[in-house]
């Protein structure tokens, strides 16, 4: 019996692409599964344009990564056989249909193993950090290493789906914990080196490049927030010393003003790159008092009740603010994803 490729695309956002990038798959003999998950209804629009060349599935918003591959993968199980063979794969360019058949082909002579086409540098320091910890976990579970667990080019047979389904989270860890799954069920892992071989037309190189810059602008703006913030906390720091001299019997005041003033600083820098700014401020606002809030709390805390010098207790403070200044605005990110 025949092999049938299934090309399994989870997309957030649609790009034009996509429309010319399914046609071509189809011409190759796969099968396209489109699902959606994002929140803009212009998109949904523009997803009727796929119909005819794959099968579209919009979930309801803020279904997260994970559920949409999940839900994909609950299709392909009910529709297809045990002659599948499924590729995940990015509608943004990133990845190419000779990328994809090279990984379908292996995954035919090996279908017990979990494959990864792996090509593209890790560039964005989150996902650095994200590699850095799957791959330890990976190592530790399974006594083997990986190189690149980031890669959202992966390929696998359909007699790993019910693997697949159990796998948890929802959203964008969901395709760490797979490597961790596949690494507790002693299913193979085996990566495969794409930059091999690799021939893209004009039209595909174009695009590679574009999703680069992207990714370098974003990568750009993410490390100028980083510098914005960290002279924000040595303003905040520095103008509480500084005002606490002159009324030191006003502690709450003080660190309420240096703390708005920091705040203000932070946003007034950072606001050239939002886009909703009534949004992005509402979020600032509540954000802001909140932390400030259990800020001041221990603040007290450390200097009525366990007397910490004042410069030891605005320090203390300082680190616990900015930790949880990023855990919630990764929480927020995520939500918004």
């Amino acid at each position: 019996m025949n092999e049938i490729r299934v090309a399994l695309i989870p997309i957030r956002e649609t790009d034009e692409y996509l429309l010319k990038f399914l046609q071509e798959l189809k011409k190759n003999n796969f099968h396209n599964v489109v699902i959606y998950y994002g929140s803009n209804e212009k998109d949904k629009s523009f997803l009727q344009k796929l119909t005819l060349d794959a099968k579209v599935m919009i979930l309801a918003s803020h279904q997260g990564r994970g559920n949409a591959i999940k839900s994909a993968l609950k299709y392909i199980k009910e529709k297809y056989h045990s002659n599948t063979i499924i590729v995940t794969m990015n509608g943004d360019g990133s990845h190419t249909i000779e990328d994809a058949m090279r990984l379908c082909n292996e995954c035919m002579i090996s279908q017990d193993t979990f494959f990864l086409g792996t090509k593209e540098k890790i560039i964005n320091w989150e996902d650095k950090v994200n590699n850095l910890f799957t791959k330890t976990m990976f190592r530790i579970s399974s006594g083997e290493s990986l190189n690149n667990t980031t890669t959202t080019l992966r390929a696998f047979s359909y007699r790993l789906i019910d693997l697949l389904l159990t796998v948890k989270d929802e959203k964008e860890d969901y395709d760490s914990n797979v490597l961790l799954s596949c690494a507790s069920h002693k299913v193979k892992i085996k990566e495969v080196d794409l930059t091999k071989e690799e021939n893209p037309n004009f039209e595909e190189k174009e695009k590679i490049l574009e999703n680069e810059i992207g990714r370098l602008k974003e990568n750009t703006n993410k490390v100028n927030t980083s510098k914005i913030s960290f002279v924000s906390y040595i303003l905040d720091f520095a103008l509480f010393l500084f005002l606490n001299n002159i009324a030191k019997e006003h502690i709450i005041i003080t660190n309420l003003f240096t703390r708005i003033m920091s705040s203000l600083f932070t946003f007034n820098k950072e606001r050239v790159h939002k886009t909703d700014l009534e949004k992005v401020f509402k979020q600032f606002l509540i954000k802001t008092s909140g932390l400030l809030f259990i800020e001041t709390l221990l603040l007290l805390l450390f200097i009525k009740i366990i007397h910490f010098p004042i410069f030891v207790a605005k320090l203390f403070t300082e680190v616990v603010y900015i930790l949880l200044y990023y855990g919630v605005k990764e929480y927020i990110l995520k939500e918004e994803k």
